[in-house]
């Protein structure tokens, strides 16, 4: 009899037990259920109009960004410049071959205000074939209005780098 008593104690202890963990899990939906609940109402209150004028707005940035970068783009296309008639040497130094023909235009311009020169197009295999024309952007428009109208008054020494 005793033995049965102690069982039942036992049982009783685990009863207890799980009675508690029930409640436990039992507030925790409660609280999960209140968060959807709030989450619902929001969703209600913004409704997928919401959704939409927020996507709308931002795709009209996105527009407005691309549009001032393709601006941008062509701003600086504009400072561009091409120098064409320069024969080709292995291993030229395109900097410096771009620095010093608008010094001999009389002009100065200094390597920063270089933003990038190139060669455009490959090396030619034929001697008698025209170089490829040396590609440059400058940092500022008006260093290649200057070299651009010195031009004109530059003599016929195509090829020549002296």
């Amino acid at each position: 009899m005793r033995q049965n008593r102690e069982e039942f104690r036992a049982f009783r202890e685990e009863l207890r037990d799980i009675r508690t963990l029930v409640c436990k899990c039992d507030a925790r939906l409660d609280k999960l259920e209140n968060t959807v609940q709030t989450i619902l109402e929001s969703q209600e209150q913004y409704g997928s109009q919401g959704f939409k004028s927020e996507i709308l707005k931002l795709e009209s940035t996105v527009n407005q960004l691309q549009a001032d970068l393709n601006d941008r783009d062509q701003e600086l296309l504009a400072n561009n410049f091409e120098l064409s008639g320069i024969r080709e040497e292995s291993g030229e130094n395109s900097t410096h071959l771009v620095l010093t023909v608008p010094t001999k235009l009389g002009i100065h311009l200094e390597e920063k205000e270089l933003v990038n020169c190139m060669r455009v197009g490959g090396a030619r295999q034929d001697a008698t074939s025209r170089p490829w024309p040396n590609a440059m952007r400058l940092a500022q428009r008006d260093v290649r209005n200057d070299v651009r109208c010195a031009r004109p008054s530059v003599s016929n020494n195509r090829g020549s780098r002296s």
